[in-house]
């Protein structure tokens, strides 16, 4: 397969001449710079695997236009290739959106990449037969075999190879701040980092600089929006590259001379009949990965949706309806293309940050977005747009409080990974929500809850502080931009859309108290009706029990333990239980059951036995002269085998009724 392909890409050189000289050029750099070598003898070894190769062009490249490509997923005669057989490796690198939004809150930000990295790491010599490639410069040459001896393009394992190199570069540093840029602020070989003060940048552009040469890694392409840095002699040495007005800093278009960020995209080509392929392809090139124009992103999306309710063909003109929609939407993209967003989402000299999310939903789409409230020690308050995500609503009918839940969770886990990506303090988070339902369901106690909601509330209790969730206004939910979609020449002018709720920029005694419809939990939606019961046990913590789910006691009762126990470990970390349930286990899961039996089966005495009170001579259980066990917190039967020999189980019996299904169950003799 390597020999066909190779004489495939030799009728390409045929055809175009320049592409030849290109690639030929790249293989002789690869070989002046000790990358390869050519095999000595003229057969391959035993244990070998030759590599397919091809050229792959990046126009935005200011070093290699042309980058020759190794196909380790090329399969051999046995169906496996050499990707299919190596390991991965994890990602030991931050993300990319954790990387972006970091970015936003230096002062002075720098940008750098290493040069040629993947290359600069050596292979073992025991492998490199498992890179052999075929080459010749001209066709009446013989071919040869080269065997590449470092990190290649192409192969499953590079990309973890070449990270943990640079991840160890920055563990052997021992700089504490200089080890996590090191291991943090790059993403592969691209490295996006900051700093507040001029001083503090060029001391990490050096730092970083001398710690990467240690591993042969060279930093060049540097790019600031602070003048002094590329005016150090080590920058103008090192980087021969010009500075331009504008880069891409992983595929975010910044501008370093007025600080903007920019979002690139290709403009979809002009057709009188659009396609579902042609909108899914242009959707899918939108690269927006903080949300910046979310609510303008969303409209294709919403669109594909709608043609896939309609089961329509990739190349079927699209419905007169949709195609007035996309053209609406595609008529107004140069604004976009115009759009400058400030990259600095905080005030100099801040002292106190504050985190606001919105969340809105509809049957569309559901939305959070998150903004950032500085203050800077003269009082100066600024708030700013950080980033958004954005969804479209499942085709399956759903509730719109059900959807705002989802966006309310949304909201939680985009605030989470935005607090834990910054490295400036975050002292308060506030959340906010149109939805007075999502917010009762919120205050309510999970337990009374249907499980879809129950399971959402109580990931969002995890996620933030529930008395940090507010109610605001639809019209002054910025989220609601995301719910409905924006068209781009609407975004441009929305200042509740880059900036949040103007009284943010007020001092928080200043904020308007906006009133909403209270209700008790009865009147929310999605509350059970005595489908389970929660009980509490020694820690006041309610664990749900459903019986009728279970035919059988054992069952039940050990489904129970196993609940408690999951709960015991969460707490004592330090001392979790594990292995078979044990007996003391067992038993403590059998009396809850048999507690949730008579709370079900007789709620009044209950609570009264349980406070030392007398029941009421009405009471069908009166005759069995019940008492209260304080150890189990259980009603027992009394009478007169109190003065027998028995012991004290089979002389007060636990009570139970029989229609309960905890009894129907099992015997309980057999325990």
């Amino acid at each position: 397969m390597a020999l066909q392909r190779f004489f495939n890409l030799e009728r390409r050189f045929r055809r175009n001449l320049q592409l030849k000289t290109q690639y030929s050029n790249f293989i002789r750099e690869y070989s002046e710079l000790g990358h390869l070598e050519e095999l000595a003898e003229s057969s391959p070894p035993v244990q070998s695997y030759f590599l397919c190769h091809h050229a792959v062009f990046k126009e935005t490249s200011e070093s290699t236009k042309l980058r020759v490509v190794f196909d380790g997923s090329a399969p051999t005669t046995s169906g496996y290739s050499l990707n299919d057989i190596q390991m991965v490796g994890p990602n030991i690198q931050d993300s990319l959106f954790a990387i972006l939004i970091r970015a936003r809150q230096h002062k002075f930000l720098l940008t750098a990449d290493i040069e040629k990295m993947y290359r600069q790491i050596k292979i073992h010599d025991n492998h490199q037969n498992l890179q052999l490639i075929l080459w010749r410069e001209s066709e009446i040459e013989p071919i040869k075999i080269l065997r590449l001896k470092t990190v290649t393009y192409g192969l499953a394992s590079s990309s973890f190879l070449s990270t943990r190199c640079l991840w160890q570069l920055g563990q052997e540093c021992t700089d504490k701040s200089i080890e996590t840029i090191i291991k943090h602020d790059f993403y592969v070989d691209d490295l996006i980092t900051g700093a507040n003060s001029e001083d503090e940048l060029l001391y990490i552009q050096t730092s970083v600089s001398n710690t990467l040469r240690k591993g042969c890694f060279n930093l060049r392409k540097y790019k600031s929006n602070c003048k002094s840095i590329l005016n150090s002699d080590l920058i103008n040495r090192n980087d021969k590259l010009s500075i331009s007005s504008s880069i891409s800093a992983l595929g975010i278009n910044w501008d370093p001379n007025n600080d903007t960020l920019r979002v690139s995209f290709e403009t979809p080509p002009k057709s009188e009949f659009a396609t579902k392929r042609l909108i899914l392809s242009f959707t899918f090139k939108i690269f927006d990965p903080m949300g910046l124009i979310s609510p303008c992103v969303v409209l294709p999306k919403i669109i594909l949706q709608s043609l896939w309710q309609r089961k329509l063909d990739w190349d079927v003109p699209v419905p007169k309806d949709i195609q007035n929609s996309w053209n609406e939407f595609t008529n107004d993209l140069s604004y976009l293309l115009n759009l400058q967003v400030p990259r600095r989402v905080v005030c100099d000299n801040h002292n106190y940050i504050e985190l606001h999310s919105f969340s809105d939903a509809s049957q569309r789409a559901i939305g959070a977005c998150i903004y950032l409230r500085s203050i800077n020690n003269q009082g100066l308050i600024n708030v700013q747009l950080l980033c958004s995500k954005s969804k479209i609503s499942p085709l399956k009918p759903t509730t719109i409080p059900r959807l705002e839940l989802c966006a309310a969770l949304l909201a939680a886990k985009l605030s989470r990974v935005a607090v834990e990506s910054l490295r400036c303090t975050v002292a308060r988070q506030v959340h906010w929500c149109d939805s007075t339902v999502v917010l009762g369901w919120l205050r309510a106690e999970s337990h009374k809850l249907k499980a879809f909601v129950a399971n959402r509330v109580v990931e969002i209790s995890e996620l933030t502080d529930v008395s940090s969730w507010r109610y605001i206004p639809t019209l002054m939910n910025p989220a609601d931009f995301i719910s409905r979609g924006l068209l781009p020449k609407d975004i441009i002018s929305k200042n509740l859309w880059w900036y949040g709720p103007e009284f943010l920029l007020k001092t928080e005694s200043e904020w308007p108290v906006f009133s909403r419809a209270t209700s008790d939990d009865a009147s929310l939606p999605e509350i059970k009706l005595n489908s389970a019961l929660a009980v509490a046990d020694a820690t006041k913590e309610p664990i749900l029990i459903e019986f009728e789910k279970y035919s059988k006691l054992v069952k039940i009762q050990r489904v129970l333990a196993y609940v408690k126990r999951f709960i015991f470990n969460l707490r004592n970390k330090k001392n979790k239980r594990t292995g078979s349930l044990t007996l003391d286990e067992l038993n403590d899961s059998f009396y809850n059951l048999c507690a949730i039996s008579q709370i079900q089966s007789f709620p009044k005495e209950y609570d009264i036995l349980k406070v030392g009170k007398a029941i009421s001579n009405k009471s069908t259980i009166l005759p069995l002269t019940p008492f209260f066990d304080d150890d189990l917190k259980l009603i027992r039967v009394g009478g007169r085998l109190d003065n027998s020999d028995y012991d004290f189980d089979k002389k007060h019996p636990i009570l139970l009724h029989s229609s309960h299904c905890l009894t129907k169950a099992s015997s309980i003799i057999n325990l």
